[in-house]
């Protein structure tokens, strides 16, 4: 119990306002105010005085009530957080005993993360371009959709492909789409209008299984992995002619690039991933081996981060980071295997794996000190940045050869 409440207080997040009420006939001692579990209530500042007709247990469309007949300018979502708790009073009684004023505090549990897409497969890949947001799923063992939204709230299929999407990569209308039908082979999907679809892995003679993609000044990269836990790394400059970088890396999983530097993530048979870093795109360096395959990487202000997975035993990784690109640390407090990462402004992002459908999704302002974001509990397979809000891909159950996932995105919080 003491460590869930730990838990609890640590994602607390308190707003102070202050409240004047009217109390019950004939109550000639200030009735207490309950703790009570309240749905969400966004409060903007300086509300001043309120004013609510019941003092002794007000429900959340009382105290919306109460703000809206006040006059003030409040936006309340009664379904964006949680559990605001009022806490304590400080209520003195003035005038004839029947009004009296008082000071409520009211914690907002903070969820964070809200579910705007469920029922389909697991998210595996997200992208977004001009504020188009894109969606890849594993839907079984046998198919994988890819949708697209617009706005952010109605999603509209335009792709199955065999296997599953396990790359997304998009920029000015352009589409390419990764897959894994087996653990070795795949396809490159190419669209130029966001609803036909050529399957190019010929014309690029990519034959292997599309791990990860990248779009970087108007040229795509294109990492593969093979049966034999090998990769190759491919370039184009018009998305009809690739070239081979780099081959024979060891399965290349995660890209990015800052600056015009690459760097490469990868991983072996053996449960090896090595970082790759390059300047000129001919000579690969190695900057960083461990013992777990590499599944992501994201840079915020030139400092890399490498979130990696234990390939025998796959709920457990490692979160590194670098200032220099060359010399590597570990974070401390993040164990679960890190499946994606993603950077919002100043914010870094990291999606974890605890089981097959479990996960967290943790959140720094500073680059070190992460902290476990409230309202995602499944697997965070994918996160993606658009319009300055976070969307997270998740599994969160599996069944007969499914696993079923969910979409969540960031919910501002005013006050």
């Amino acid at each position: 119990m003491k460590r869930w409440l730990s838990f609890i207080n640590a994602l607390v997040f308190t707003f102070s306002i202050s409240i004047s009420v009217f109390s019950c006939q004939n109550c000639h001692e200030i009735p207490p105010i309950i703790p009570i579990a309240l749905k969400t209530v966004i409060i903007n500042n300086n509300l001043g005085e309120i004013y609510s007709g019941q003092t002794d247990n007000p429900s959340s469309e009382q105290i919306k009530t109460a703000l809206t007949a006040g006059g003030k300018n409040a936006n309340l979502d009664l379904n964006a957080i949680s559990i605001p708790v009022i806490t304590k009073t400080n209520a003195k009684i003035i005038g004839d005993g029947i009004k009296y004023t008082g000071t409520v505090i009211i914690n907002f549990y903070n969820r964070n993360f809200i579910e705007i897409l469920t029922n389909i497969g697991a998210i595996t890949s997200l992208a977004t371009d001009n504020g188009t947001l894109y969606v890849g799923t594993k839907n079984n063992m046998r198919n994988g959709s890819l949708y697209k939204s617009i706005d952010g709230i109605t999603f509209i299929e335009i792709l199955v492909v065999n296997g599953w999407i396990a790359s997304l990569a998009v920029d000015q209308g352009i589409i390419y789409v990764g897959t894994e039908t087996t653990i070795s082979t795949g396809q490159l999907y190419q669209s130029s209008d966001g609803t036909n679809f050529d399957d190019i892995s010929a014309q690029a003679n990519i034959d292997w299984a599309v791990m990860s993609l990248i779009i970087y000044e108007n040229k795509i990269y294109v990492g593969t992995q093979s049966f034999a836990g090998t990769g190759k790394l491919y370039r184009s400059n018009d998305g009809i002619k690739f070239d081979i970088l780099v081959e024979d890396i060891g399965k290349v999983l995660s890209l990015v690039i800052n600056n015009g530097v690459l760097y490469v993530g990868t991983g072996n048979h053996s449960g090896i991933g090595i970082l790759y870093r390059s300047v000129d795109y001919t000579i690969f360096d190695q900057v960083l081996l461990v013992s777990s395959i590499i599944k992501s990487l994201a840079i915020k202000n030139d400092l890399v981060y490498v979130g990696t997975q234990n390939s025998k035993n796959t709920n457990i990784g490692q979160l590194y980071s670098s200032s220099d690109g060359t010399s590597f640390l570990e974070i401390q407090g993040i164990t679960d295997a890190v499946l994606s990462l993603v950077v919002n402004n100043k914010t870094v992002y990291a999606g974890t794996q605890i089981t097959d459908t479990t996960g967290n999704l943790y959140k720094s302002t500073d680059g070190t000190n992460f902290n476990s974001e409230q309202g995602i509990t499944s697997a965070v397979l994918s996160l993606v940045v658009n319009k300055k809000t976070v969307y997270a891909g998740t599994r969160s159950a599996i069944g007969w050869g499914t696993r079923w996932g969910k979409l969540y995105k960031s919910e501002k919080i005013t006050a």
